[in-house]
């Protein structure tokens, strides 16, 4: 996959460097909180990581990792 592709997650990396850098000129604090997954439509067609997981959970598929 090229980078082309990975729009979403290159977009939400370099807009979470962009903010470190702004608070550290600036003396502030911060807390960025990474959930471990998202849930909601899909801004696109093809599946996401987060979808996956969803799926896994529905079908079932998650418990039996778990229980294995």
């Amino acid at each position: 996959m090229c980078l082309a592709q990975r729009w979403y997650p290159l977009s939400k990396t370099l807009a979470e460097k962009a903010v470190w850098d702004f608070v550290k000129e600036r003396g502030l604090d911060m807390v960025v909180i990474n959930p471990g997954g998202t849930f909601g439509p899909a801004l696109q067609a093809s599946e996401t990581g987060s979808n996956r997981y969803i799926l896994n959970i529905l079908n079932g598929e998650y418990l039996q990792i778990l229980t294995a």
